[in-house]
């Protein structure tokens, strides 16, 4: 059972800042009902608890994009005027902090390097219920860091992506799953406005 020392422990990650990046943080829509496209959730990872976090760019794109409310729809507006598909050429910031160990006896250690550069990524639009793959997505990066923590030291894996996709609706959700060395679906993230 998830123990009252980790909880805090993961509260405590989500209210830290998941990576230093040179975007400025994506800001809220000025209307109502559009939001930032982030990824955000907890997971399981080689035994122990972790907490993902991800950002889609680019910034210049998402910073002036708002949504107006229609009769029958969300119209979303940039500075040209309505816009109505993403870039073709979005980027995906990943950062995956810990590990919390399950047991509240067991000492907090680092990620096995080997299983966090085994990890695999695929990405899918979802529109409804229908998915359909991305046209090219690929991997650029991984690093590792230590990331900033109340209590403990955790690291901070920080993986970045390229997805290339023409013609895409803004109203479309883009779908990330995370997949183990083992190939057991560890994750299956979701974004959208």
């Amino acid at each position: 059972m998830f123990y009252l020392r980790g909880a805090t422990g993961l509260l405590a990650l989500l209210a830290i800042p998941p990576f230093v990046s040179t975007q400025a943080v994506l800001p809220k829509a000025s209307s109502a009902h559009c939001g930032d496209m982030q990824f955000r959730d907890f997971g399981e990872f080689n035994g122990d608890f972790v907490v993902i976090h991800g950002v889609i760019g680019p910034w210049s794109f998402f910073k002036n994009l708002h949504c107006v409310n229609s009769a029958d729809k969300i119209v979303f507006m940039d500075d040209m005027g309505e816009a109505r598909t993403f870039p073709d050429r979005l980027t995906i910031t990943l950062s995956i902090v810990g590990p919390v160990p399950k047991s509240e006896y067991a000492q907090p250690g680092d990620f096995d390097t080997e299983y966090m550069l085994g990890l695999s990524f695929k990405a899918n639009w979802k529109r409804g219920l229908n998915l359909r793959p991305v046209k090219a997505f690929r991997q650029l990066t991984a690093s590792v860091s230590q990331a900033p923590d109340l209590v403990l030291s955790r690291q901070r894996w920080i993986y970045e992506f390229v997805v290339e996709d023409a013609e895409v609706p803004l109203t479309d959700h883009l779908v990330l799953y995370i997949i183990s060395p083992e190939n057991k679906r560890l994750a299956r993230l979701s974004a959208s406005l």
